[in-house]
């Protein structure tokens, strides 16, 4: 299950990082950007650890897991960006976390 959450926490990084990148003025200068660059190694190293993940868990455990990321990244985005995170937001946020909750608990089963 390690490798799951390292998996999402690569994921979550990579969108910040992405869009810190996307500040940039347009044009090549945001693609060579060491944000963009960050976001794109971010990516790979999630692709490599999702592999790990699911050589040791099944598709329909492993998978669900990552909406984690939704959990993350309205946290992070208050955290790095100053968004505002709504009710409807932390309401569905608890409903992603029961459920990821419930998938761990009965794969342990």
């Amino acid at each position: 299950m390690i490798f799951v959450f390292i998996a999402v926490g690569a994921q979550a990084l990579s969108l910040i990082l992405a869009k810190q990148a996307s500040f940039a003025e347009a044009g090549i200068d945001r693609y060579l950007s060491l944000w963009y660059l960050g976001s794109l190694t971010a990516l790979g190293i999630q692709a490599i650890v999702w592999q790990q993940a699911l050589r040791r868990l099944a598709l329909s455990v492993a998978y669900p897991m990552m909406s984690l990321v939704f959990v993350l990244l309205p946290i992070l985005g208050w955290l790095v960006f100053d968004e505002r995170i709504s009710v409807l937001q932390m309401i569905g946020t608890v409903f992603i976390l029961v459920g990821t909750i419930e998938i761990d608990r009965e794969s342990r089963i």
